[in-house]
């Protein structure tokens, strides 16, 4: 075996070990509903509260946020226009936090 290989063998050892020996108590997750919408922002909007469509147990949800964007309009893209952070108001609604607007 060659060097490379032997570095890359030993790296992927040292991750399985730690892999295994830092891994929590495996448990069965279960997904029941999905939620989905849309908010759309302005130029000069920093936060937009929507509601989810449903009541949910924010001890037991997660809130994944994805963006897109049209960049022919006059302001053009900035990079902090792409930065968004989510939070729940409520058990039915979210807040979106646009960073930097």
């Amino acid at each position: 075996m060659g060097r490379n290989s032997t570095r890359s063998l030993a790296g992927a050892a040292v991750f399985a070990v730690l892999a295994l020996l830092s891994a929590p108590a495996a448990e069965a997750v279960q997904i029941k509903k999905v939620y989905r919408g849309v908010a759309n922002f302005d130029a000069d909007d920093v936060v937009q509260s929507t509601n989810i469509g449903g009541t949910v147990n924010q001890s037991k949800s997660i809130i994944l946020i994805s963006t897109s964007w049209d960049s022919s309009g006059a302001n053009g893209i900035r990079d902090q226009n792409g930065f968004f952070t989510a939070q729940f108001e409520d058990n039915d609604t979210i807040a979106i936090d646009r960073a930097g607007a």
